[in-house]
C-alpha cells in the first residue's frame, strides 16, 4: 500500500513534546474552513511512499536528529489509516533497538470526533500514544496546548503519553522550519495570524510563495 504524502519536517517543537519529525498526509475531504493547510486536502497531490521506504527515511531522521517522536497530521490521516498503521509498524521496529525507542511516541492530529477517529482508525489506534480529535472550528479558538479550536479533544492512549502531555505542556504555537531549500511555517496559529503575518511581511517587500491557507 502506497502512502500519500505532502510534506516530511524535522525537527518540528510545536506539535507535541520535545524535537519531533513532522509527517503531513495528503488528501482531506472534510475541508475545515480556516484551515492553515489547504495545500493537503487534493487527494491527486503529494508523493506516494511504500511504508518500508518512508520507515527508513523517518528512522534515518530520528537517529540522526535525535528526535523524541512522530507526529502525523495532514490532511486527514484516518483517510489513509490502513497505510498509516503499515508505516508505524515498521517506524517502530526500526527503532526498537534505538535509544530513542524507549521514549519514542506517535501523536496524531484528526479531524473526526474521538468515537468516529477510533473506529476509522482501526489497528492504527493501538499504535498512538496521544491523538487530538475533532474538526477545525475557527470560531472556538483555544489556548490549551495543542489544541487549535476549543471543540477539539486531546487523548492521551498510553502511560508514555500520559507522561508527556501533562498539563503542564505548552509553549509557542509556531516556528520556522527550513526543509534544506525554503522556510515554512509550522504549529497551530490562531485565526487571522496567518494572514497578519504574511501583510506584516509584505509591508517589509518580503512576499511568500506558496501560501498554503490560501486556495
Amino acid at each position: 500500500m502506497l502512502l500519500s504524502v505532502n510534506r516530511i519536517l524535522a525537527p518540528i517543537t510545536v506539535l507535541g513534546a520535545g524535537r519531533r519529525v513532522g509527517v503531513w498526509v495528503q488528501g482531506c475531504a472534510l475541508a475545515c474552513p480556516g484551515c492553515a493547510s489547504i495545500d493537503t486536502w487534493d487527494s491527486a497531490q503529494g508523493v506516494r511512499y511504500e511504508s518500508a521506504a518512508l520507515a527508513e527515511k523517518l528512522a534515518d531522521l530520528v537517529n540522526r536528529e535525535n528526535l523524541d517522536g512522530l507526529t502525523v497530521t495532514g490532511g486527514e490521516p484516518l483517510d489513509q489509516a490502513a497505510q498509516l498503521a503499515e508505516l508505524i509498524s515498521e517506524l517502530k521496529t526500526r527503532l526498537s533497538s534505538s535509544p530513542q525507542g524507549d521514549r519514542f511516541d506517535v501523536l496524531l492530529f484528526s479531524g473526526y470526533a474521538r468515537s468516529a477517529a477510533q473506529r476509522r482508525a482501526g489497528a492504527l489506534w493501538d499504535m498512538l500514544d496521544a491523538a487530538v480529535c475533532g474538526p477545525y472550528r475557527q470560531q472556538l479558538p483555544s489556548d490549551v496546548p495543542l489544541v487549535a479550536s476549543s471543540n477539539q479533544e486531546m487523548v492521551s492512549l498510553t502511560g508514555l503519553a500520559e507522561s508527556k502531555y501533562s498539563s503542564s505542556h505548552g509553549g509557542h504555537r509556531m516556528q520556522i522550519v527550513s526543509d534544506g531549500e525554503s522556510l515554512m511555517m509550522v504549529g497551530l496559529p490562531r485565526p487571522g495570524e496567518l494572514d497578519h503575518f504574511a501583510s506584516r511581511l509584505a509591508q517589509r517587500g518580503i512576499e511568500l510563495a506558496g501560501v498554503s491557507w490560501r486556495s
